[in-house]
């Protein structure tokens, strides 16, 4: 998505998955893959589920059950409204991981970003072999959740070489 934009009653039930990120190393899982712009722009998702199962194989993945990554750069402001979207897909990957979104990139904290995530359930086991993973958001810096629930496992896979410390949340990773 590259500018405003309204996402309504939409579901994903085939599996997403990708074994080599592109060339930079980025690849964006999720329903909706990225979310990146540099103008302003309102984005509203709703009632929205994922009910596939959705994996990437490689660390330069950035996975979410709804949305793979956010990327939102200095020169515009976003304001990003979820509600009532859920996840039922079990979710694997390395770093950046989330039942609905992966990550949000970006100015957040200097007020560029505006997040509001409600009514937002994940319902389906998320694994990691690295960090920043949680059952609604695996990483952000600034957000307004409410209403939001994560009723399965959210865990660092056996084995795993997460090369930083781990972070993994029921709700947001960090």
């Amino acid at each position: 998505i590259n500018g405003s934009a309204t996402i309504e009653n939409i579901s994903n039930k085939a599996g997403l998955t990708i074994l080599k990120p592109s060339d930079n190393g980025n690849a964006y899982i999720g329903m909706i893959g990225f979310i990146a712009k540099n103008l302003t722009a309102t984005i509203n998702i709703k009632n929205c589920s994922n009910n596939a199962k959705v994996e990437g194989q490689t660390n330069g993945c950035k996975i979410g059950g709804i949305i793979g990554a956010v990327i939102w750069s200095d020169a515009g402001k976003l304001t990003l409204n979820i509600d009532n979207c859920d996840n039922f897909g079990d979710i694997t990957g390395a770093n950046y991981i989330g039942g609905v979104i992966g990550v949000i990139e970006g100015q957040s904290t200097q007020g560029l970003i505006t997040l509001s995530v409600t009514n937002c359930d994940n319902e389906a086991d998320i694994t990691t072999t690295g960090t920043y993973v949680g059952g609604i958001i695996g990483n952000i810096a600034k957000a307004y959740l409410k209403d939001c629930t994560n009723t399965e496992l959210v865990s660092v896979a056996s084995g795993s070489t997460a090369s930083k410390a781990v972070t993994v949340g029921g709700i947001a990773g960090s």
